[in-house]
């Protein structure tokens, strides 16, 4: 799970935000319990929230917000991989002030892995060098307080770590994405994280490659290890009223000459195999056998119901990050909340998977759905500096019913300052 990230300089963002998943302590931990993540060890700090929703204006920086942790878990797992002197991609910093063009970008992230530890992680940077790099472990069972040093790397290469290895390491590299290519136990499990327990999916496309891609591997897998996420895919889209019976994968066997035009202008051409969806047929109103659809017969909020169910199971199964840019984006609002309250539910989040989005749905700020501590706002100022705020943040509200009324009418800002007079037709 994520305690915390924070951003400095970069796109929109160009003072230190931070984003708190800790709950916020105005509000009692028995306050829909269900919503947060209990500290088991008290190295842990803080009970966390299992869903984070971001709201703002368009142009406000949500995804500015969501790209700035998808930029970081990109920096660790392929900077190994960088070319000698080659730019680091993922330096954007702040245009719009001449003092931020050359001045670093700084992530950093507190984190819980999968060997139950909590970790804090530090990167400095600019266009071509790593300035900075350090890595902490707070001791399992201790009291939080003052972390342990793993590693810190400065920008004259000098690494004071206590494992002691030596690696070949260009300016460019991460010392972090070592452990995709060297087994140092140290960072392991930091390293995981990113690349294995932290999945973005972006909101530029119609449905995600990525996320078919995922529902597609999981049922094609013949092991019956996998039976209990196959089981819950079937059963999310069943839920969703969609009409869908079963799902399955065929092989696809046409060659990328024989595909249509259709096939070739979506990203399904990726997809190594062809997921066919299970429909009753009915005669005289009786159901009297079943067909097969293709995937691509099926509406694009189906897609990305199939897309999401194999993440969403993958999440819950293993306790996974999963970051959601327009989570809503062609479903209905109900099957939004579905989605959501999956992860609420003790009896499917086991394992403490979290769920970060972003969203245009205002009928998600409801206080029956998420804790004041689960919804935050971005609002960009006139120098368009993005700014984040959480909504339990906002003192006088604690009793207000329709949260989402108080929003629309701009008493939490982070909506858009419309001004009609200025749409000009000549």
């Amino acid at each position: 799970m994520i305690i915390e990230f924070a951003v400095t300089n970069f796109r929109s963002i160009k003072d230190r935000q931070v984003m708190d998943f800790r709950t916020d302590g105005q509000i009692a931990n028995k306050h829909m319990v269900d919503n947060i993540a209990l500290p088991k060890d008290r190295s842990h700090g803080n009970s966390l929230v299992k869903t984070m929703a971001i709201y703002g204006a368009n142009a406000s920086g949500k995804s500015n917000f969501l790209k700035a942790i998808y930029a970081l878990e990109f920096m660790v797992t392929s900077s190994d991989s960088f070319k000698l002197d080659k730019p680091i991609q993922t330096y954007e910093p702040f245009k719009l002030d001449k003092s931020s063009l050359n001045a670093p970008t700084i992530f950093e992230i507190e984190f819980i892995a999968k060997d139950k530890k909590r970790y804090r992680y530090e990167v400095h940077f600019n266009k071509t060098t790593i300035l900075n790099e350090k890595l902490d472990v707070y001791e399992l069972d201790k009291k939080a307080t003052f972390p342990t040093l793993i590693f810190n790397r400065t920008e004259e290469k000098s690494i004071d770590w206590k494992e002691g290895k030596d690696f070949s390491l260009l300016p460019n590299q991460l010392l972090l994405s070592k452990a995709g290519t060297n087994d140092v136990p140290s960072i392991r499990e930091a390293y995981r994280f990113f690349a294995t327990y932290l999945f973005y999916a972006a909101a530029h496309s119609i449905f995600d490659a990525g996320m078919l891609g995922i529902t597609e591997l999981i049922l094609s897998d013949k092991t019956s290890e996998n039976d209990k996420l196959k089981r819950l895919i079937v059963s999310i889209i069943q839920a969703a009223d969609t009409g869908i019976k079963d799902i399955y994968t065929s092989r696809l066997e046409q060659s990328s000459e024989e595909m249509t035009e259709e096939d070739k202008n979506t990203n399904i051409k990726n997809l190594t195999k062809r997921m066919k969806t299970v429909h009753p047929v009915y005669e005289n109103g009786l159901e009297v056998g079943k067909t097969d659809f293709d995937l691509r017969e099926e509406s694009t909020g189906t897609m990305k119901l199939v897309g999401l169910a194999g993440i969403v199971a993958q999440a819950l199964d293993d306790g996974s990050v999963i970051i959601m840019d327009e989570l809503d984006k062609n479903l209905h609002p109900l099957l939004t909340r579905m989605i959501i309250g999956l992860f609420h539910n003790p009896d499917f989040n086991r394992k403490n998977a979290q769920l970060i989005l972003s969203s245009h749905d205002i009928s998600l700020i409801d206080n029956t759905l998420f804790r004041r501590d689960q919804i935050m706002l971005i609002d960009k100022d006139v120098q368009g500096n993005s700014s984040v705020k959480r909504l339990s943040e906002f003192t006088g509200i604690s009793r207000v019913k329709q949260l989402e009324k108080w929003y629309m009418a701009g008493m939490f800002n982070a909506v858009p300052a419309i001004n009609d007079y200025q749409i000009e037709m000549n």
